[in-house]
């Protein structure tokens, strides 16, 4: 699924995503730097109620209590080796009930997630849009957010 998104409605397109996610739902990340990724997840966390969101480059996951789940933000940007990726025990933090999962920089991991996975490819379109490319892991998946995010697509 291709989509714009305006910069002035992506209060409104991170709303319409959240309210398309069910606990355990992974959204793989993939992009420039200054694509959108992060602004992405800050303007969806504010939609659970968590306003004070930041980067997690350097602390790699951020974890932000929210209603209902908890979301777990991570970048994977700095991580270069497999090892470093093994070292995070991402594994376990995956299996935590009533979560959500960011994952930017993930395509370093997304052919080991199990469960729903949702594709975000970021792309620069003009300086007050962004282009996205969803891609969903099942049918099913796609089905959930295909009518709330109808709006933007191309």
């Amino acid at each position: 699924m291709k989509l714009t998104v305006p910069l002035s409605e992506l209060p409104a397109f991170s709303k319409a995503f959240f309210q398309s996610l069910v606990s355990g739902d992974k959204a793989v990340l993939v992009g420039d730097m200054g694509a959108g990724k992060t602004t992405f997840v800050s303007a969806l966390c504010k939609h659970a109620g968590v306003d004070d969101v930041s980067s997690p480059t350097f602390t790699l996951v951020n974890r932000y209590k929210a209603v209902p789940n908890t979301i777990y933000h991570m970048d994977l940007y700095r991580l270069e080796t497999e090892a470093a990726l093994e070292g995070l025990g991402l594994d376990d933090v995956f299996e935590r009930p009533d979560s959500l999962f960011f994952i930017e920089w993930g395509e370093k991991v997304i052919e080991t997630l199990d469960g729903n996975v949702i594709r975000m490819d970021w792309a620069y379109d003009t300086e007050f849009s962004r282009s996205v490319v969803l891609t969903f892991s099942t049918s099913s998946l796609s089905d959930r957010f295909s009518h709330t995010l109808s709006t933007w697509q191309v």
